[in-house]
């Protein structure tokens, strides 16, 4: 899977419309000092808001299949600026250059978020940042090359058909017992057909099934 990861380039931001960030705008340093001397948490808390909006759209704006998960993020870049505010409001001085702690620290939770959960069977975002570390290849994320040719033709596929193909093909090259688990559940579930039950000639189906869903 490809690393979902907000570079200092990618400066296109869309509009993030939002209850929570209505009304939301910068602070500035010298709030920031002020409400910390007074220990005011909910100033700094939500002089921070702003930085969540603006976060929030340059993922969506360089990462459009990121949009399915645009409350997540919000969510998570909240709970990341609460999380650091009271950490900070614990020590003294204030950090130095708190604001840029902030920004950094909603960006990179988001991330991991977004990392984390946009497959259920992709590898958590520590071991993908292992594996780039060590040069492996990534596996193509289908949900982001679809998504770029929504304008091609592609409307018919919605993104939870594509996360699914996404997660299936990631199981047919690397667990293939797992896969074999899921279709079996599937048919147990669905249509009260056990595994013990199949004959040779169905076991020989789903195994071809397990092999073109490779080749997606």
């Amino acid at each position: 899977m490809n690393i979902i990861r907000l570079t200092d380039g990618q400066k296109r931001q869309m509009k993030v419309e939002h209850p929570l960030l209505d009304g939301s705008g910068p602070i500035t340093d010298k709030q920031i000092e002020e409400a910390y001397a007074s220990k005011d948490r909910d100033t700094i808390i939500k002089g921070f808001f702003f930085a969540v909006k603006v976060i929030v759209g340059r993922f969506l704006a360089n990462w459009p299949e990121t949009r399915r998960f645009t409350d997540d993020m919000i969510s998570e870049g909240l709970l990341t600026i609460t999380e650091v505010t009271d950490a900070a409001l614990k020590v003294d001085p204030l950090p130095p250059n708190f604001q840029g702690i902030v920004w950094t620290q909603v960006r990179r939770a988001i991330e991991n978020m977004l990392n984390d959960n946009r497959s259920m069977f992709a590898p958590k975002s520590r071991t993908q940042w292992y594996l780039q570390e060590k040069g492996a290849e990534p596996v193509y994320n289908y949900a982001k090359q679809l998504e770029e040719s929504i304008d091609y033709g592609l409307q018919d596929y919605s993104l939870e058909y594509v996360d699914i193909m996404d997660e299936l093909s990631i199981l047919a090259e690397e667990d293939r017992e797992t896969l074999w688990r899921v279709i079996c559940n599937c048919m147990e579930q669905d249509h009260n057909i056990l595994e013990e039950d199949l004959t040779q000639e169905e076991l020989d189906s789903i195994d071809q099934i397990t092999k073109a869903i490779t080749e997606l």
